[in-house]
């Protein structure tokens, strides 16, 4: 039997994908993405964005440089805001690229 860990992403129509949004542990932290497998050589791209809950609109609080292989990547974010949420999208054309990847648990900073 094999155990299937982590999320399978497309890109097909070229929209983003997001992740649940959650609370944050800390006032920094470093996320993770453990890639595990690529189709073809598309460039995937995670964006950790940010909000406070009264606020309606995401913000950009860091972003993992490009990310072109199987690779374990890693990026600190400081000044987080209340939730926390990843946007996936893919920075390429071809819309059956596609990425197995594992976001690990974050590191968090005391505040």
């Amino acid at each position: 039997m094999t155990l299937v860990l982590g999320t399978t992403l497309f890109r097909f129509d070229g929209s983003a994908y997001y992740s649940p949004p959650f609370p944050r542990g800390g006032g920094a932290a470093t996320f993770s993405a453990d890639v595990t497998h690529f189709s073809d050589a598309p460039q995937f791209d995670i964006e950790v964005q940010h909000k406070n809950e009264d606020e309606t609109t995401w913000g950009t609080a860091g972003t993992f440089t490009g990310i072109t292989s199987v690779s374990l990547n890693s990026v600190r974010v400081t000044g987080l805001k209340e939730q926390i949420r990843f946007k996936y999208s893919f920075t390429t054309t071809d819309a059956l690229d596609a990425v197995h990847f594992v976001m690990l648990a974050p590191v968090w900073e005391v505040y």
